[in-house]
């Protein structure tokens, strides 16, 4: 980019996770005082909510366009107001009035609660904030990085917490990574096991230190944080393969999912063509092909927006517009053609061996990262649940909202894999992760393009896979 340095944009997101489960009753000493757990928890929450106002007050530039949100672990608001949203805006929150405290100015904002029995687990938690924090940085092109505050004693962590955990540290923003902070409010001993924050101290200042990152470091160009797609320099050797098969009824040429395997160049990538579409294998290609070729740096939205647009022109003048049927044209310009986008880059080797890797996706086709046959973390989504019927597509249409990329940056090892799947594929493996089924990745890796179809009609007969596109490709670092 030339010019001027550019600045974040004005949005910007807080989401704090709160546990309401039975432990949460227990004490723990908070500021010299024996304190239940859950209201020591809530009082540091309220403080922090009492503050982001007072700098909104002050005109403070780092609450411009913030949304907060707190939400117990089952992925229920607690915060007052009655528009409904998980993330409502800062300024909905400066239009209420918080209820008074007896001995404190800090108003009560998150809503009393009375621990519960059995509270959901913190992967369930997990999975809802990875959901909220992919739709709002697919909505705010350019938005500030969000940050999550977890607040729990620890208690009732089931395995798939640290997966989440991880996936949720790969997402990015072009401003930088997603910013994680936990707050431990463990035994009235030992209040903060572990590398967890101490909340004998202010809690306010942690967070705002975190919020104001951004502003300290500029945008992100750094290889550790978001290695660059567009010049990967000498990217390490890897190896691919593609497994495809079409929906059930079509033949291999009416397939809609397309894919771009170039492993001399540590690159790849799928593209899942939205079925109610027109001409949606050639709008697959086009944006396969041009990705290749142009390499658009689409962390830079004019970039990424001026390579779309010139996809939309090459697109329109291959269908040969003028020649189509008149119900044709009117599904073009009605319609048009839409797609699904996740890109994967390998970087350069680093010091100690590893390798930088960045992608960035538009829609619910999916990154499985394994390491020794064992999931690491997945990108964008995080739960077989969050598939839904009407994903952010690129579309052909030029009158239509852009959905922002969403980023995804790691460093990984050598014979590290990495699965890229469209929507069906993706969240049949997410449903077997969740039932603790598998699969088994290594025989995914070596699965023959016979064993693959043969896989994928099992799966179709026993309902666990919707009758769609189905497309695997692996890599191996």
């Amino acid at each position: 980019m030339s010019g001027a340095a550019p600045t974040p944009g004005r949005a910007g997101c807080l989401l704090a996770l709160l546990q309401t489960s039975a432990s949460m009753a227990r004490p723990c000493r908070y500021r010299g005082r024996k304190v239940q757990r859950l209201r020591a928890a809530r009082f540091c929450l309220d403080q922090t909510i009492e503050a982001l106002l007072a700098l909104r007050e002050a005109g403070d530039p780092i609450v411009e366009g913030l949304r907060v949100g707190v939400l117990d672990f089952a992925g229920a608001s607690l915060l007052p107001g009655d528009s409904g949203a998980l993330l409502p805006p800062l300024e909905e929150l400066a239009g209420l009035a918080g209820a008074q405290r007896r001995r404190s100015e800090v108003r009560r904002w998150v809503m009393a609660l009375k621990p519960s029995e059995e509270g959901p687990p913190l992967e369930q938690a997990l999975a809802e904030a990875s959901r909220l924090l992919v739709s709002w940085m697919a909505a705010s092109p350019d938005g500030r990085p969000p940050l999550l505050l977890i607040c729990s004693d620890g208690a009732g962590e089931g395995p798939e917490a640290e997966r989440l955990r991880r996936s949720l540290s790969l997402l990015a923003t072009t401003w930088g990574p997603l910013r994680t902070a936990e707050a431990r409010f463990g035994s009235e001993e030992e209040v903060c096991p572990g590398a967890a924050l101490t909340i004998n101290r202010p809690f306010f200042p942690m967070v705002e230190g975190l919020m104001r990152q951004w502003g300290e470091r500029g945008r992100v160009s750094a290889p550790s944080d978001l290695p660059a797609l567009t010049r990967p320099g000498s990217p390490g050797l890897c190896e691919m393969r593609l497994l495809t098969t079409p929906k059930r009824g079509n033949s291999e040429e009416e397939c809609e999912d397309g894919a771009l395997c170039r492993p001399e160049e540590g690159l790849a990538a799928v593209c899942d063509g939205a079925g109610e579409g027109i001409f949606t294998r050639r709008w697959v290609q086009r944006l396969l092909d041009s990705y290749a070729v142009e390499r658009p740096d689409v962390t830079d939205r004019t970039a990424f927006l001026d390579w779309l647009q010139r996809c939309r022109q090459e697109w329109f003048g291959e269908i040969g517009f003028d020649g189509l049927r008149g119900y044709q044209q009117n599904k073009v310009l009605d319609t048009g053609a839409g797609g699904t986008f996740l890109a994967w880059q390998l970087g350069e080797a680093g010091p100690d061996g590893s390798f930088a890797w960045r992608a960035w996706a538009v829609g619910d086709a999916c990154l499985f990262w394994v390491r020794r046959d064992v999931l690491w973390a997945t990108f964008p989504m995080a739960h077989w649940r969050h598939f839904g019927l009407t994903p952010c597509l690129l579309r052909s249409r030029r009158d239509v909202p852009v959905p922002a990329p969403v980023f995804a940056a790691g460093r990984c090892l050598p014979g590290d894999v990495f699965f890229l799947a469209t929507d069906a594929v993706a969240q049949e493996l997410l449903r077997c992760v969740a039932e603790g089924q598998g699969p088994s990745w290594d025989e995914l890796l070596t699965l023959s393009e016979e064993g693959w179809r043969e896989r994928i009609e099992r799966l179709r007969d026993a309902g666990r896979i919707t009758n769609d596109d189905s497309t695997l490709l692996s890599v191996r670092v």
